[in-house]
């Protein structure tokens, strides 16, 4: 082979460039090189999309729960008195199509008014478990068609628990987790309601429940009183007269009807379940007490104003605002800690102060905060970004920063368009020799801020997660909404290097959305991705999109 190097000269009018091959063939190797890269990264992150369009007005839509007993989490939909079950397929695809339909043949009993799923019986996986004032029924649910359930639902329900509860059946079929695993053993602790007292119910190795024990559960009573006449247009009622037989009507005048209607209502005070002292045991929180579960299943009350010291947040649970309590771990010594957000949205001078309270020995917070972090950043929602993002231990928090005077020509364009403003996505991370979060931020990640991407139908929603490893390097990735119908996952490069500008893996979602979870739904511990998708067309409707990490 001749070591000649060979020349390829291309002429351009009266001007001529000489060309040397080898560049050429450097180049197209680059370019090969390049290609593989990228389809190296596409192979990284290979997502299965399936869709579900079911309406909007749902009482519940569960992930959390692998009812068929394959491994798999699977979609339980509560929707007036149906039950729609969509069972995930071994290749993480989810039917268009209910799998089971459970009250929609048949309709369950009148006098069901709750609704739980857990494990119940020794059949495999998770049943549908329902409540009446008579007691407890199971639905064992099948992968197969339920063929003598819909015949007869009523009779395919297997009594798990008889005596009087205190609940009240209404129109829809409401959703509680009464069946829940209290002690983690895999089997369903029943929580019932009973007078002034939760009654906590434990199975043995057969799946008899006894009640183990109880947790004090003050209520109180309001009455109310409502009016109620006749209109004068066409001499029909406004309203109609409730058939409640605990409402008592006075009629007051004959010719033109008029009433008032007395109600008494009962509500327990408001209290939390969690695992209080990270012993793995779930507790009960109310204003005056702290009930700890011990390991025999029972709960020692212990007096604390742990209550009211929680700080909470607005965020969207079932298509409602709702206040969610901001109590997690943040500097992993198994304590629960908790953080009030504050921000001012004034455009030029945003601001996010975050007050942090950090669990003490006994289980207590301070009246004051333990450290406040002050930044120039917006949290876009209350319910911040947190996840570990150096492996430390301890959570780090990431807030948007936004630049309202841009420095390039293309950011003020894109400004003066109104297609949005640079920003950045600030991390700060814990310092565990301080015990606290760091003054500044470590490291930024670019983000682009429109209103399609973060606009009013996305107010109190999460767009940004930064607490599931997305490739399955053991670290977690940050997963971000980019677009209107975007989501990108960008790696995590460990330490403080931050996440990669490119994403390793784009999601482009059949409609618009308003928000997404981000969940491990088969148990390969990588995040997958639950998108809420609308359109404005179909407000009634919501398109429901699952992207499987295989």
């Amino acid at each position: 082979m001749s070591n000649r190097k060979s020349y390829l000269r291309v002429k351009c009018g009266k001007c001529s460039k000489t060309i040397r091959a080898e560049m050429i063939k450097r180049n197209y190797t680059f370019f090969l090189v390049g290609l593989l890269l990228q389809l190296t990264t596409v192979l990284l992150a290979d997502f299965r999309e399936s869709s579900i369009n079911l309406p909007s007005a749902a009482e519940a839509v569960e992930t959390r729960f692998d009812v068929d007993g394959d491994g798999l989490n699977d979609l339980v939909y509560v929707f007036h008195r149906r039950i729609l079950i969509f069972f995930q397929q071994n290749n993480g695809i989810f039917p268009p199509t209910p799998s089971l339909d459970v009250g929609g043949t048949q309709p369950l009993p009148a006098d069901i008014a709750l609704i739980s799923v857990g494990k119940v019986t020794t059949a495999p996986g998770c049943q549908l478990v329902f409540a009446r004032p008579s007691g407890v029924d199971a639905l064992p649910v099948r992968k197969e068609a339920l063929t003598t359930t819909e015949k007869n639902i009523d009779a395919s329900l297997i009594p798990i628990l008889r005596k009087p509860i205190d609940v009240t059946p209404e129109v829809n079929l409401r959703f509680a987790d009464f069946a829940y695993d209290l002690d983690g053993d895999g089997k369903s602790e029943l929580i019932l309601p009973s007078s002034h007292y939760l009654e906590v119910y434990q199975p043995d190795g057969s799946f008899r429940y006894r009640l183990k024990s109880r947790v004090s559960l003050p209520f109180a009573t309001a009455q109310y009183a409502y009016f109620r006449r006749e209109p004068d247009l066409l001499g029909m009622p406004l309203v109609q007269e409730r058939l409640n037989s605990d409402i008592v009507r006075l009629p007051l005048r004959h010719g033109h009807w008029y009433g008032i209607d007395y109600a008494v209502e009962s509500t327990s005070r408001p209290f939390l379940a969690c695992d209080f002292n990270s012993d793995k045991l779930v507790d009960f929180i109310t204003r005056d007490a702290v009930f700890f579960q011990t390991e025999k299943g029972e709960f020692r009350s212990q007096a604390a104003k742990v209550y009211d010291r929680i700080a909470t947040a607005f965020g969207v649970y079932k298509n409602q605002v709702v206040l969610a309590p901001n109590l997690l771990d943040l500097n992993g010594d198994g304590r629960l800690d908790t953080f009030n957000v504050n921000v001012s949205a004034t455009k030029l001078t945003p601001r996010t102060d975050v007050q942090v309270f950090l669990g003490k020995e006994d289980g207590s917070f301070g009246d004051k905060p333990d450290f406040t972090l002050h930044t120039r950043d917006i949290a876009y929602s209350e319910l911040l970004p947190l996840g570990d993002v150096n492996g430390d231990g301890a959570l780090d928090l990431a807030l948007f920063h936004l630049d309202f005077q841009p420095q390039t020509m293309e950011s003020q364009l894109r400004a003066y368009l109104k297609n949005g403003l640079d920003g950045e996505l600030r991390f700060y991370l814990w310092d565990k020799q301080r015990n606290r979060f760091l003054d500044v931020f470590s490291f930024k990640h670019r983000v682009l801020v429109n209103y399609e991407i973060y606009g009013a139908r996305q107010l109190f929603q999460q767009q940004v997660f930064i607490n599931h490893d997305m490739d399955g390097d053991g670290l977690v990735d940050l997963v971000l909404k980019t677009g209107p119908r975007e989501i990108s996952c960008f790696k995590n490069l460990g330490g403080t290097k931050g996440f990669a500008s490119k994403p390793f893996a784009v999601i482009h979602t059949p409609r618009a959305f308003s928000s997404f979870l981000v969940r491990d739904m088969n148990g390969d511990k990588k995040g997958d991705i639950l998108v809420s998708g609308y359109e404005d067309a179909l407000e009634d409707r919501t398109i429901y999109s699952f992207y499987m990490n295989r």
